[in-house]
């Protein structure tokens, strides 16, 4: 009877000791191809193509890190025009010529995001201005088409979707015609919006802070579901859709079905989870990648889009290197996290910007 007892409890170490089996390093999973310096730290760049177009008025060729200065051209170009844009500035460039478009020292409301770069061929430019006037013009002449007033303040960027302007308001979300300005209709959210809006066939999905996540239908104008979430961040969530799944996060990463909001899986604190920046998330290759909170220190995390079985943990500078000089001994790539793009380049080659510098990380699995 000992003797069984003994095998029982082994064989149930052993299933546990399967169960929480530690992840690899992330070094399996990224390794770095190259890096360029930028001078406008934390802005993303546009992707056309196979090109990332900077802030700082050059390309990169994203598949060998190649700094190219404009003008460029090509069918693995998209788009003729750069759009740099802040609350201070808008600069437009005419890629193809490398000649400057516009470049117009103006006031506008503060978008969150670090999405400044644009890349674009359409001649109609959108944007808020500092007293919440929505406004668009024609790019080449400057003329204003039209101006619509907003009744509070717009945080996020406009959105063009099926030439409609979709603009997020303090409790709802205005939608406008592109050409002429008019208000359309408004979906109300019942609360703050902590996401940028996303479109996937009839659906508008976003998140709502005490009303959890949202599926609106476009066709029927309604609301068709709701997922009640555990907690709602300070900082703005990011929402991805793969195929019939839904990922975001909270304290907590979510899936969830796309038709129903019915949960197919979570990973939080039952596993020892803590996602303290939901909006650095991404899809890739079958893998979320993430950051977990752990022992007041972020920790570059992947796990699998099916099951959300962690696989790979560790941190940024064991694949990006590190710069230690300071009294700590701790590298500041570490006290930083880094915004991955969503579009991969030739399906192996993650784009992410951190501080002042753009890597090209390759998915080795």
């Amino acid at each position: 009877m000992k003797i069984l007892s003994i095998l029982v409890g082994l064989l149930l170490f052993k299933a546990f000791s399967v169960d929480q089996k530690s992840p690899e390093p992330i070094s399996n999973f990224l390794k770095l191809k190259w890096e360029v310096e930028i001078e406008t730290k934390y802005t993303s760049p546009a992707m056309s193509g196979q090109y990332l177009l900077t802030a700082d008025n050059f390309a990169i060729d994203a598949k060998t890190g190649r700094k190219l200065s404009f003008p460029i051209s090509g069918e693995a170009l998209k788009d003729s025009l750069l759009v740099y844009d802040n609350e201070e500035k808008l600069q437009i460039i005419n890629i193809k010529v490398g000649s400057q478009v516009l470049n117009n020292i103006r006031g506008r409301t503060r978008y969150v995001g670090k999405e400044l770069v644009d890349a674009t061929n359409d001649s109609i430019w959108i944007e808020v201005d500092y007293k919440m006037n929505t406004e668009a013009f024609n790019i080449y002449n400057q003329k204003k088409i039209w101006s619509t007033s907003s009744p509070s303040q717009i945080i996020f960027k406009p959105i063009i979707h099926d030439n409609n302007v979709f603009i997020v308001n303090k409790d709802e979300i205005l939608v406008l015609n592109k050409n002429n300005g008019k208000i359309l209709y408004k979906i109300p959210t019942g609360g703050q919006v902590l996401s940028r809006l996303v479109f996937q066939g009839k659906y508008l999905y976003f998140i709502v802070r005490d009303n959890g996540f949202v599926a609106y239908n476009l066709d029927k104008k309604t609301v068709d579901w709701k997922f009640n979430m555990e907690s709602y961040s300070g900082h703005i969530n990011k929402i991805i859709i793969n195929n019939d799944t839904i990922y975001f996060a909270d304290s907590n990463l979510y899936a969830i079905n796309r038709e129903d909001g019915s949960l197919i899986w979570k990973l939080g604190s039952e596993k020892g989870v803590f996602i303290r920046r939901p909006n650095h998330l991404t899809l890739v290759n079958g893998h979320l990648v993430f950051y977990d909170f752990e022992d007041n220190e972020y920790e570059l995390t992947v796990a699998d889009k099916d099951t959300g079985e962690i696989l790979y943990q560790g941190s940024n500078s064991t694949v990006v290197g590190g710069n230690r000089d300071n009294p700590d001994g701790v590298a500041k790539e570490d006290l930083l996290l880094i915004d991955f793009m969503d579009e991969l380049i030739d399906d192996n080659i993650l784009i992410g910007v951190m501080d002042n510098k753009i890597y090209g990380l390759e998915i080795l699995k």
